[in-house]
């Protein structure tokens, strides 16, 4: 019967059914004479390539009706999974068919491991479980939707338990190596649909967007710190290993003007302080999500608005000067209405809050006042130029003019008719 049953576990789509399935199946762990054998048998399967997906899946149910493994056991299940995941790194770009191999295999694993660390929480930093997390940080970057999030809630439990803990060793304790985690979540966010699936009670109601946005919190003020500990020294005499690792970070999310400038900056050893690379790090992740807030959906407008709050909140005034013009800047577009596209009234107020919690709590009203005013002279240059060039383009190309002036009345007539719309489901 555990057989039959654990081979329904692979084959089964019925969600309420795969439920009562696995009830069955950790009955049946919880009350078998033979236990050792069947887990013996999960561990052939997890070791075959054609029924991984199956043994990922039982063995999980074997953990959550026993708690933890036998060492010997979570030695070779912990071995086997570095291999799989490991497999599913160097495959994650790649497209077979429509489909993307082996993400079913790591999936299913990394629940499996997730089962592992919630029933043991000294496993987190154990030697062990260093590769599995060096991959997980690598499967941020996957494209399959199931893999994304489950990467995004492991990242969510490292950094908490990072924070708990006061002898931890991070894996993250370079600049690059947390540089290239903060390009790797902006590339989830642009990539995050609004789901806003609850994951439950025993996380405390949390949402796919709750972890995502703590995350980029967690990986961004940590960059910023981190930088605060390094001298100049340290960034013009960076090994091959850690500036192979900031470039394959810029190439995640950078056209490569922001690349050329770190490069320029690291290898002449023309930086002038600790600033120079906050601006450079920090300072592109936060123009990348300003840019991503406008150019996708509400969701990631809500998330960046929320992480901007939580970011500020932990710097000082003279920290929050150095970022505030990229903070404001959409900010600014959204309370004054230059965004060139319909905000719904709850992202709106969203801004305002946002904007004046920055303002009260981070920056001050005097510094506040002049990055404003600085923000609003920008957007007029950018404007009377945008006009200027309008008018040439009318007198040399009044072909090109005349398809921009259809296109523009299009979307003009769009916003409209969704500003109709909207009022009318208000009423």
């Amino acid at each position: 019967m555990f057989i039959e049953l654990s081979c329904r576990l692979e084959t089964e789509n019925d969600k309420k059914l795969l439920a009562k399935i696995s009830d069955v199946i950790k009955l049946l762990i919880g009350c078998m004479s033979n236990y050792n054998f069947n887990l013996e048998l999960c561990l052939g399967w997890y070791k075959q390539e054609n029924s991984r997906v199956k043994a990922a899946k039982v063995l999980g149910l074997f953990i959550a009706a026993k708690k933890k493994f036998p060492e010997e056991v979570r030695s070779i299940v912990l071995q086997e999974a570095k291999t799989i995941l490991e497999s599913a790194v160097k495959l994650q770009n790649t497209v077979e068919e429509g489909s993307i191999p082996l993400w079913k295999e790591a999936y299913y694993s990394l629940i499996m491991l997730e089962k592992m660390l919630k029933h043991d929480h000294d496993l987190c930093f154990q030697e062990d479980f260093e590769v599995v997390w060096t991959m997980v940080f690598k499967l941020l970057l996957h494209r399959h939707e199931w893999l994304q999030t489950t990467t995004c809630r492991l990242l969510n439990y490292y950094f908490k338990k990072l924070a708990e803990s006061t002898e931890a060793d991070s894996l993250l304790g370079k600049p690059s190596s947390l540089f290239m985690v903060a390009a790797s979540l902006c590339f989830q966010l642009k990539l995050k649909v609004d789901r806003n699936i609850v994951e439950g009670k025993k996380n405390n109601g949390a949402t796919e967007e709750d972890y995502l946005t703590e995350n980029i919190v967690f990986a961004v003020t940590g960059l910023h710190l981190m930088i605060g500990q390094t001298d100049d020294e340290y960034w013009s005499c960076l090994d091959n290993d850690e500036q192979a690792k900031f470039l394959e970070a810029f190439l995640v999310f950078d056209s490569g003007k922001v690349r050329s400038t770190y490069l320029a900056l690291t290898s002449s050893g023309n930086m002038e302080c600790q600033d120079d690379v906050r601006n450079v790090l920090v300072g592109s992740l936060l123009k990348k999500m300003g840019k991503l807030a406008f150019d996708v959906d509400s969701l990631q407008m809500r998330i960046v608005f929320n992480f901007y709050r939580e970011f500020a909140s932990n710097l000082n005034q003279e920290e929050c000067r150095l970022y505030a013009f990229r903070i404001l800047l959409p900010l600014y577009k959204v309370c004054q209405g230059f965004t060139g596209k319909v905000i719904t009234d709850e992202l709106k107020q969203l801004a305002e809050e946002v904007r004046d919690s920055i303002r009260d709590k981070s920056l001050g009203v005097q510094m506040f006042v002049q990055v404003y005013s600085e923000i609003k002279k920008s957007l007029e240059v950018r404007r009377q130029k945008r006009r200027r060039e309008e008018k040439e383009m009318a007198v040399v190309n009044p072909e090109r003019n005349a398809k921009r002036k259809l296109k523009l009345a299009s979307k003009n007539k769009a916003n409209k008719k969704r500003r109709i719309m909207r009022s009318k489901m208000d009423r």
